[in-house]
C-alpha cells in the first residue's frame, strides 16, 4: 500500500477526445492554409506572369487532380508594372488524406509528448510531496527523542540537585 495520497488529478492519461480535438483543430486550419515549405495546407496559389501560362499551369493542376478552390477568385494584379495572374488550387484528395495522415502522426506525437510532460510534472510532485511528508516525520519522531532525553536529563538534574527553594 502506498504512503501517497494525491493531492492533484491525475491529467497524463491518453484522452481519445482531446486528442480528436486537437485533430480536428489541427486540420480545420489545414483545410483554408497555403502550402508552403513551413507548413502543409489543402490549398496551392499558383501565380504566373500571363494569363497563358496561368491558363497552362491550370490545365496541368486539373489533369493532377486538383480542383480550384471555390473560395478564391482568379485574380489579376500589378506590381510595379508587371502583371500577376493568379488563382488558388485544392489538392487532390488523396494528397490531403496523406497530409492529414502525416498531420495526425504529428498531432499524436505533441500529445503524446505534452502528456509525458504532464506524467513527469506529476511524478516530480508525488516524490517531492512523499519526501516531504517523511522528512517532516523525521523531524517530529527526533524532537520527540531530543524532548525526552531534555524531561530525562532534567528529572535527573533534579534528582540530584532537587528542587529550588
Amino acid at each position: 500500500m502506498s504512503k501517497y495520497t494525491p493531492t492533484q488529478t491525475v491529467s497524463h492519461k491518453f484522452v481519445q477526445e482531446d486528442f480528436d480535438r486537437l485533430l480536428a483543430n489541427r486540420v480545420s486550419f489545414y483545410l483554408v492554409e497555403e502550402d508552403s515549405p513551413r507548413k502543409r495546407g489543402a490549398l496551392v496559389r499558383l501565380v504566373t506572369d500571363s494569363a497563358e501560362a496561368l491558363l497552362d499551369e491550370y490545365v496541368t493542376k486539373i489533369n493532377e487532380g486538383y480542383t480550384r478552390s471555390t473560395d478564391a477568385h482568379v485574380t489579376c494584379e500589378r506590381y510595379g508594372g508587371i502583371g500577376h495572374f493568379a488563382v488558388t488550387m485544392l489538392k487532390p484528395q488523396q494528397q490531403q488524406d496523406e497530409d492529414i495522415a502525416a498531420i495526425r502522426a504529428e498531432v499524436e506525437e505533441s500529445y503524446t509528448a505534452e502528456l509525458k510532460a504532464r506524467y513527469d510534472l506529476h511524478l516530480a510532485a508525488m516524490i517531492s510531496e512523499t519526501v516531504s511528508r517523511e522528512e517532516t516525520a523525521q523531524r517530529k519522531k527526533e524532537e520527540q527523542a531530543k524532548q525526552k532525553l531534555i524531561d530525562k536529563a532534567r528529572s535527573e538534574a533534579l534528582a540530584v540537585l532537587g528542587e529550588f527553594q
